[in-house]
């Protein structure tokens, strides 16, 4: 068995991978939250890598015995791989912004012993990042329909509040994405790791969907591709919340949210790696 493990960000294209291009994956067993097989897997799991009460183990143990079930009722069938595919793995709507849940670091310990308990499988993960000056904004937008009090002036409290503070939060630390891509190296080996920009999606959709294929066991998605093309589904992935003035409409409200140059260039310093490394790849 081969364990692929789709972990978010949010706001990166993850609707767009898991309704458009993971369901067309031969030969794989697809578990996400649309999905009547993920139930009892996509909501454990997303509580078990954040909570950390003591009943943690407890939902270990289910989350083993629900995938172990699921991955037995697949080989009865001939099938032997698995992707798991849920954003909030790594983020919750609102921790960004309340400065709750956990940084990658306890996350990819939990997914690490999730791993073991599943007798070690082969497991590979993809991280979907986005231009944090893009993310930022556009996250904001989304969990405005959690937060009344939301507005312009206070995104622009919260990120230069983010850019001035000495230190990231363990939640910022997500968005450094050469430090969680070289946490996840190490947890899974660097082969094992795909770590997918957003910006390369919306580049060359076809050529970004091609290489998570290859990624996911070597499948060739070039008949996938077609058909996606036939239903008119290929059509280049673009945020539906954002317009061409570069701003994002909130949900659950009448306004916008923007950010401007001085601002981005802020963004980008605050989560620049200092190393130089490239995080995509």
């Amino acid at each position: 068995m081969t364990l692929y493990l789709h972990i978010g960000l949010p706001k990166t294209a993850t609707s767009f991978w898991q309704a458009v291009v993971f369901p067309h994956v031969e030969d794989l067993v697809l578990v996400h939250r649309k999905q009547e097989v993920a139930n009892g897997i996509i909501e454990p799991l997303k509580i078990y890598c954040h909570d950390g009460d003591q009943n943690n183990g407890e939902r270990l143990g289910r989350l083993v015995t629900n995938i172990g079930q699921l991955r037995d009722r697949a080989r009865a069938e001939g099938i032997d791989d698995m992707l798991i595919t849920n954003e909030n793995m790594s983020m919750m709507p609102l921790d960004i912004w309340e400065g709750t849940g956990p940084g990658p670091e306890l996350v990819i310990e939990r997914l690490q012993a999730l791993v073991r308990a599943l007798g070690s499988p082969e497991t590979k993960v993809m991280f979907g990042t986005r231009t944090p000056e893009e993310w930022l904004p556009s996250r904001y937008a989304e969990t405005a329909k959690l937060r009344e009090d939301f507005s312009q002036e206070d995104f622009e409290r919260r990120v230069e509040a983010m850019c001035n503070s000495s230190e990231l939060s363990e939640q910022e630390s997500w968005l450094h994405y050469d430090h969680v891509a070289r946490l996840l190296r190490a947890a899974f080996g660097a082969g094992n790791v795909l770590v997918m920009p957003m910006e390369r999606l919306s580049e060359d959709n076809e050529a970004a969907i091609l290489e998570v294929g290859r990624f996911l066991g070597g499948r060739d998605l070039t008949p996938a591709i077609a058909k996606m093309r036939e239903a008119g589904s290929l059509e280049r992935k673009r945020n539906r919340l954002r317009r061409d003035d570069g701003s994002w409409k909130m949900k659950g409200h009448t306004a916008r949210i923007a950010i401007d140059d001085a601002l981005s260039a802020r963004v980008r310093a605050r989560f620049a790696d200092p190393t130089g490394a490239e995080a995509a790849g």
